[in-house]
């Protein structure tokens, strides 16, 4: 169960997407004229990459596939419990999750990645 929950947690990530600054982690810089498969691997990747370095504890890595802007939320189903959380802003992610990894350093069982996604593009998310 708290496995499908940490995925449904990737899935629901509002903004890991499609901008630049996120392609470019991955070093999969994708262009408007690009092929919409091109496209989905690349966000592929970064969801993958960032479930990685999550479970891993690796803070620097983590937060590099994020886009570091106000306007970026996360939320969190936790089916364990029948909850959901959402955070807004990255600055409050990104104090979240550091404090998360600051206080759990060892690194958690790497869940099954991911391997399909539905994705629709709209101009710079996804």
């Amino acid at each position: 169960m708290k496995i499908k929950a940490i995925l449904t947690f990737l899935i629901l990530i509002s903004i890991i997407s499609c901008t630049e600054q996120a392609m470019e982690t991955t070093g999969n810089t994708i262009s408007k004229t690009d092929d919409f498969e091109q496209q989905k691997a690349a966000i592929l990747t970064v969801l993958n990459d960032e479930t990685k370095a999550d479970f891993n504890r690796d803070y620097e890595g983590w937060k590099t596939k994020w886009v570091h802007e106000s306007y970026v939320t996360k939320t969190y189903m936790d089916f364990s419990s029948n909850s959901m959380t959402e955070t807004l802003d990255w600055e409050e992610i990104d104090d979240f999750v550091r404090t998360y990894i600051e206080e759990h350093p060892e690194p958690a069982p790497l869940p099954t990645l991911i391997d399909e996604i539905n994705v629709r593009l709209f101009d710079n998310t996804a």
